[in-house]
């Protein structure tokens, strides 16, 4: 090989190192290459606006983007620097080559609403807020309206607006305006109250009525009253057919108080009829009150059949049909059949037979329209449902399912009776109960059966009656705890003989068992046995002091 030759093979092995070397230096590969170039962009804003942010640093030949905000009632005018451009509230610079300025300018708004003052001024005896307030053009504003103590808000005006309870609210303000609140000293509201009373036998008996003032007035108060007749009937004096003495005055509530009362006389009799009703009306109040309830109503409430016994609940005749159609019928209409209690009649719908003269139907509070209006009770019979505490259900025609009473005023007898129940307590309907009654002066001469009913565990000390009257005057049945069992005559006066399964009103006497009840009257000819009414057909005959029956106790309801 020729020095030429080896020469060659050597330049040929030392080109492509040669080439990686110059390509490692251009990629930097030794390191120490130079960090690019930061520019700052300073953003300032004219009166009217703002933008932000206030700086910013960018690379070299990099964008920035800027918001504008013009504030309200000013618009954006004009914003440059640094190359850029606006779009929107948005500005963005062009590439940024060296350290620059963004300029904003605003200008005012030819088209933003004008504002209005509205303000707000009270007179004595209230206040109104706020004091004013600031609404654009065409917009409208509201204010609250209140009245002192002792007087009312009297008018708002202004502005073009109207009140609603204590709120007032402008028309469409479209130049400043006043709002202006006035107050009337409020006077107090006299009323008078419904007033009831019993009518007694004779005499006269005074029904008070009273007037109140919902507050004290400005000295004294003064109204006048009189009386008009409803199904009562007024007259000068008491005599035939004369009600109530009618009334006529002017009453003074003094300075300082703030009721008085004044009285109507009634006139006692003593014939059997409905509670009757009359009107007070109050009139020409003087100035330094107003008139709120103005009539009352009296009632004479009906007390000449208390104490005395029910009626029996049976309003149909019946038929003789011996020697004539041979099928009796009970159930005739008297006044059809033209039988009253001096006449006989004759039963056209059965054979001609004779409805005989004088009939139960013929007499008593059912043959009464006034007592037998089957609104208390059905056939003369007249009944109060009272609810736990005693006091008379609001509703007397609720039915007992929906709204359940515990007793039952009789209002013909005066009489309270027990309610029984479905409930297995104290009152279940299904307890039973044998006589007992350790009393020697009321006992016929046998205490008779303790603890041998079945009550269930409701009286603790055993069943029999004297045990469940002890527990029942315990629970304070409807208030009261004088609560006994009812005699022979009292039990029977209940019984609806005009029915029978069970012989009773059970609209009023709900959960009443056609069975056996016992009375606390001894049978005088066994010691043994005692009285006891069926009211499943509405007989009554006596029973070993022994049986378990049932029992409703009564109390005075007077």
């Amino acid at each position: 090989m020729t020095a030429q030759s080896v020469g060659g093979a050597r330049l040929h092995r030392l080109l492509p190192l040669l080439a990686l070397a110059s390509l490692l230096a251009a990629c930097g590969g030794g390191g120490g290459g130079e960090e690019p170039a930061t520019h700052t962009i300073t953003a300032e804003a004219g009166s009217g606006g703002s933008i932000s942010p206030a700086s910013a640093t960018v690379d070299d030949g990099e964008t920035a983007s800027f918001i504008v905000t013009a504030d309200s009632g000013y618009t954006i005018d004009a914003v440059s620097g640094c190359g850029g451009s606006l779009s929107g509230t948005s500005y963005t610079t062009g590439a940024v080559t060296a350290d620059c300025t963004v300029t904003a300018s605003f200008a005012a708004d030819p088209v933003a609403p004008a504002t209005h003052t509205v303000s707000a001024t009270a007179g004595t005896g209230g206040s109104i807020s706020p004091a004013s307030a600031t609404v654009d053009d065409g917009e409208p504003a509201s204010f609250t309206v209140t009245a002192d103590s002792g007087y009312s808000i009297d008018a708002v005006s202004g502005c073009g607006g109207s009140l609603n309870g204590t709120t007032y609210t402008t028309g469409a303000v479209t130049a400043d305006c006043t709002v202006t609140a006035s107050f009337a000293l409020t006077l107090p509201t006299l009323t008078i109250a419904d007033a009831s009373v019993l009518e007694g036998n004779s005499g006269t008996t005074s029904l008070t009525f009273t007037v109140t003032l919902s507050e004290q007035a400005n000295g004294n108060v003064t109204v006048d009253y009189a009386t008009s007749h409803g199904s009562a009937t007024g007259g000068a004096d008491c005599g035939t057919g004369v009600d109530y003495m009618t009334a006529s005055d002017t009453l003074v509530v003094a300075s300082g108080a703030t009721s008085a009362t004044f009285d109507v006389e009634l006139c006692g009799d003593t014939v059997p009829e409905a509670d009757e009703t009359f009107t007070v009306a109050l009139t020409n109040i003087s100035a330094n009150a107003t008139l709120g309830t103005a009539t009352a109503t009296g009632t004479l409430t009906s007390d000449d059949a208390f104490g005395r016994l029910n009626d029996t609940g049976i309003t149909a005749c019946g038929d003789y049909a011996y020697g004539g159609s041979g099928t009796h019928n009970n159930n005739v209409d008297c006044a059809a059949a033209g039988a009253t209690a001096t006449v006989n009649g004759t039963e056209t719908a059965n054979g001609l037979d004779p409805v005989p003269a004088g009939q139960d139907a013929h007499y008593g509070r059912d043959t009464n329209p006034l007592t037998n209006d089957a609104a208390d009770g059905k056939a003369g019979f007249s009944f109060t449902k009272l609810d736990a505490s005693g006091a008379p259900l609001a509703d007397q025609t609720a039915a007992y399912a929906t709204t359940p009473w515990s007793c039952v005023l009789d209002n013909v007898t005066g009489l309270m009776w027990e309610v029984k129940t479905d409930d297995g307590g104290l009152h279940h309907k299904d307890w039973t109960y044998t006589w007992y009654n350790t009393d020697n002066a009321a006992n016929g001469g046998s205490a008779g059966t303790a603890a041998s009913g079945a009550c269930g565990g409701t009286v603790a000390a055993g069943c029999d009656t004297e045990k469940l009257v002890a527990a029942v005057n315990t629970s304070t049945l409807c208030g009261y705890d004088d609560w006994r069992m009812p005699n022979h005559d009292e039990l029977q006066s209940i019984a609806d003989l005009g029915t029978y399964s069970p012989a009773i009103d059970t609209g009023l006497f709900p959960n009443t068992a056609s069975t056996w009840y016992w009375s606390s009257s001894p049978y005088a000819w066994d010691s043994g046995s005692a009285w006891i009414d069926n009211f499943g057909l509405g007989g009554e005959s006596w029973g070993l002091k022994s049986y378990a029956s049932r029992v409703r106790l009564v109390r005075a309801g007077q």
